[in-house]
């Protein structure tokens, strides 16, 4: 026997009310000496013990009801009880797979359908007074009902319109939920039911100390739950899908060329000898080709794209193959195509002399085809300025501030830059040799917070003689450098340019001591990780940081530790100069932009102007489904944030007066492989969990009809205490007419 809430158990202790009662009330008796008594001792000795017999049995029923109340309340659960099928409630959940995996064929139909089915048998199965919650576990596993229902026909109705097409299944993380889950419903007789595919790749995840907490988790239950898995699987593995879509930048200009890189992998084991891949954007078809992919192998395609628009669009692409699984032959992306950058220059050494300026070489980085006079467009719009010349009127047009060789800038200033940077701007700043280090160390660093990392002096020289550095070449996890990990721009030919001077990045020890020093290459060290804000993005083969990006308020700094123009080094002559500025320029304006691209279960994130927080936004959703969502003022402009993003899709904000803005979500492709596990390895599994497998939804049935049970006992224990409440009643009333 097992108790559903032992704690209420310890009520039982209330049997020593009476009890102490009776005691109490024995203590008031006094004995006072009376003449007659001698009359009446030999009545009180023929009755004194009976009464004394009437007195006890009254105290043990009184004692007994308030422990009989206790145990009933505990809600006593007789284990192993053999019930006779539907004449007793159940607590029942039911894990039902519905990751885009069991949309593959089975054995009679999709694996999904015949889960479905499953499920449906085993609903029409449980009686009356049965509470039931069904999980879907592809994704992000989630009760379809926020508590367990107890009318069956609204699971009926649901599994009519069940989503599919979700992510991977985690089994740990559903096993830990249906565990939960069942723990705290309602009846004594409780089943765990875990209806899927059981794809290898989903098993493999699942180790053997997850499995132990899942144990533990169960046998910690008052009544554990029979446990029951019930596969479906086929034995059709061929499949083609798109594994994945790889666009060439995160910012695009109208007329700018976008470049889409498409995988398409091939899980079966058959060659695939044409493959049609479509790309459509915003519903239009713009490219088609053929590919052949030999089995379990990988091909590629490219296409280009020019949008004619600004705004937000949908690419969609889709493979046509004969394959055992259509879902994953889709694949949905957003590419936010922008008017222009503006990027407001600040020049420390202007010249009238060409490319003698600061910022000369980066106004041909920035905008090659506008100096080039060129037809095509440039993503940049640029505006060169001094640095007196820094005012509201200038910050507000820019979305970009780079400072090149800027000695210093004065306090009014500068706390104009620190709120363009805070309120969600990007600022560069270049080294040269009119930069005051005192000032940059003391105020643009330790005071404001905007440089990145302090000035501990200077390497290399522009000497013949003096000994440079390069760039380490390495792969690039910055998503502004990720272009130079392959192809012709590569980190190899950034490595190839030479850097004769910069200045030492570090963190000081003693700020007063903030002088120039000529510093040897190989006695610096890697200070960039005592700043736990700032994170190197390109480094020397001398150690030094080369650029180094922080994170300030909702904007951020990057700061490169030589020039911009030629003086320091011989980049800007190099090709790979224009792809480096024009990555980095683009990331930095785009960093505090939320992304349009995101994975099942990421939050959509959305901003707007301040004034926006008075309308209201609709979000349509994959599947016809609409949300109306009002932005919540955040500082100085307004944010939606919709977590419901686990349908894979397109879901789409529709804004008044303003076109609408596009989101594409994914899931992972770890789905595509359809090889399940053998029933060798699914006994095992089941083995390690304590579960027992079945064919389908009618074995199920058979199975639980012969299981013992646990039952609780509770109603008896109440019928018994009405009855001693009833007996207490009788012998009150019969003992008092008796002493009467």
């Amino acid at each position: 026997m097992s108790f559903l809430n032992i704690a209420l158990l310890g009520g039982i202790a209330a049997f020593a009310i009476p009890l102490i009662i009776h005691l109490l009330n024995r203590s008031k008796f006094k004995t006072l000496d009376w003449g007659a008594m001698h009359l009446l001792d030999s009545v009180v000795a023929s009755n004194s013990r009976r009464i004394r017999l009437e007195q006890l049995l009254l105290l043990l029923i009184r004692c007994a009801i308030p422990a009989l109340l206790a145990f009933c309340l505990a809600r006593p659960v007789l284990t192993q009880w053999q019930s006779l099928p539907g004449d007793a409630p159940a607590s029942t959940v039911i894990l039902l797979d519905n990751s885009y995996s069991m949309d593959a064929m089975g054995e009679s139909g999709t694996r999904i359908a015949e889960a479905t089915n499953d499920t449906q048998r085993i609903v029409d199965s449980i009686g009356k007074g049965s509470d039931t919650s069904l999980i879907l576990t592809g994704g992000v596993p989630a009760p379809l009902f926020d508590t367990p229902v107890f009318d069956t026909q609204a699971i009926t109705d649901q599994l009519s319109f069940l989503d599919t097409g979700r992510g991977a299944t985690s089994l740990s993380q559903t096993l830990e939920l249906g565990a939960s889950l069942v723990s705290g419903m309602a009846s004594s007789r409780r089943n765990l039911i875990l209806i899927s595919d059981f794809q290898q790749a989903d098993v493999d995840a699942l180790t053997d100390s997850q499995i132990a907490k899942f144990r533990e988790q169960i046998a910690g239950q008052a009544v554990p739950p029979s446990i029951t898995l019930i596969p479906r699987r086929g034995d059709r593995t061929e499949n083609l899908a798109i594994d994945d879509v790889e666009l060439s930048t995160t910012a695009l200009g109208v007329g700018q060329q976008l470049k889409v890189r498409v995988r398409i992998k091939n899980y079966g084991s058959l060659d695939v000898s044409e493959a049609r891949l479509q790309f459509a954007v915003d519903d239009r078809l713009v490219g088609v080709t053929e590919l052949a992919v030999a089995g379990d192998a990988t091909a590629q395609a490219l296409f280009v794209h020019k949008f004619e628009k600004p705004g937000s669009h949908v690419l969609k692409f889709d493979v046509d193959a004969r394959d055992d699984l259509k879902t994953d032959n889709q694949y949905v992306a957003v590419v936010d195509v922008i008017d222009s950058i503006e990027v407001l220059m600040i020049d420390g050494a202007p010249s009238r002399e060409p490319m003698r300026g600061e910022t000369d070489f980066l106004s041909v980085a920035l905008t090659p085809f506008s100096l080039g006079r060129m037809q095509l467009a440039d993503l940049v719009e640029t505006k060169i300025v001094s640095v007196n010349e820094i005012d509201d009127d200038t910050l507000r047009w820019a979305r970009v501030v780079i400072m090149a060789n800027v000695a210093k800038v004065d306090d009014g200033r500068l706390t104009k830059l620190q709120e363009f940077v805070q309120r969600g701007g990007g600022l560069i700043v270049f080294a040269g040799n009119n930069v005051n280090v005192d000032w940059y160390n003391r105020t643009f660093y330790e005071q404001r917070g905007l440089f990145p990392l302090p000035i501990e002096g200077i390497g290399g020289g522009v000497d013949k003689s003096d000994a440079g550095a390069r760039i380490v070449a390495q792969y690039f996890d910055h998503p502004a450098l990720q272009i130079f990990n392959s192809g012709k721009s590569g980190s190899d030919e950034l490595a190839q340019a030479d850097i004769a001077q910069w200045y030492v990045l570090g963190k000081p020890t003693d700020t007063s001591a903030n002088r120039i020093q000529a510093v040897s290459n190989k006695a610096k060290s890697a200070n960039a990780k005592d700043d736990p804000l700032a994170s190197v993005l390109i480094r020397l083969d001398s150690g030094d940081p080369l650029f180094v990006e922080k994170p300030v308020g909702k904007g951020y700094v990057l700061a490169c530790a030589t020039t911009a123009d030629a003086d320091w080094t011989n980049l800007p002559l190099r090709p790979v100069y224009l792809p480096l500025i024009q990555q980095l320029v683009t990331s930095i304006a785009t960093r505090g932009v939320p992304a349009s691209n995101l994975a099942a279960g990421e939050t959509l994130v959305a901003l707007y102007e301040s004034s926006a927080a008075d309308t209201t936004q609709v979000l349509s959703l994959p599947g016809n489904k609409q949300r109306s969502l009002r932005p919540v003022v955040e500082e100085h402009r307004s944010v939606i944030r919709y977590p419901g993003t686990t349908q894979p899709g397109v879901y789409t904000l529709t804004q008044p007066d303003a076109s609408p803005r596009h989101f594409a979500v994914e899931t992972d492709r770890s789905e595509s492989n359809l090889t399940s596990i053998d029933d060798e390895r699914l006994q095992e599994l089941a083995d390690a969990l304590g579960a027992e497998v079945v064919a389908d939804g009618d074995a199920y049935v058979a199975l639980d009809a012969s299981r013992r049970h646990g039952r609780e006992v509770w109603r008896w224990a109440l019928l018994g205490l009405l009855g001693l409440l009833f007996v207490e009643l009788f012998f009150q009333q019969r003992f008092s007419r008796v002493r009467g």
